[in-house]
């Protein structure tokens, strides 16, 4: 059944988080003194978020799995995956590489240096947007996640 107000519940933290990601970048970027404006990295960032459904598919498949659901019910950030929870995961990041090897060549020419600053760049901000996801995010799905489970 669908229900609009979980729909939006997992839409605006989606959205959020490709802000937080789009920012925690430039901040990098600007780091690696990247002379990219920061108009032109949202623009350019933004229109990178069209990866977002790919990704969203990629991140469904592991939570078919039982316990990785009782993992987000439990809180808890050890486990041992099944094999399809694995497999789910390799799948992951082979989506998360490919999309990283896009958005690499547009941080390059936004702030005009090289292909390692923006993979560095790229992958730190990444790294970063997950911690946020993480302690801001990953509650909040929990709570959705406890809530379904109720009805």
């Amino acid at each position: 059944m669908f229900d609009a107000a979980t729909a939006f519940s997992v839409i605006v933290p989606d959205i959020c988080g490709v802000l937080v990601f789009t920012l925690l970048v430039f901040w990098c970027a600007a780091l690696f003194r990247g002379k990219g404006q920061l108009r032109y990295h949202f623009a350019g960032l933004i229109f990178s978020s069209a990866f977002l459904p790919i990704l969203q598919v990629a991140d469904y498949v592991p939570n078919l799995d039982p316990e990785i659901r009782n993992l987000v019910l439990s809180g808890s950030p050890a486990m041992v995956p099944s094999v399809f929870g694995a497999f789910a995961m390799v799948m992951q990041l082979f989506v998360y590489v490919w999309i990283v090897a896009k958005i690499v060549p547009l941080v390059s020419a936004i702030h005009s240096f090289g292909r390692i600053r923006a993979l560095l760049a790229v992958l730190i901000g990444g790294a970063l947007s997950q911690v946020v996801a993480w302690f801001v995010f990953m509650p909040f799905f929990a709570e959705l996640v406890k809530r379904a489970a109720k009805a």
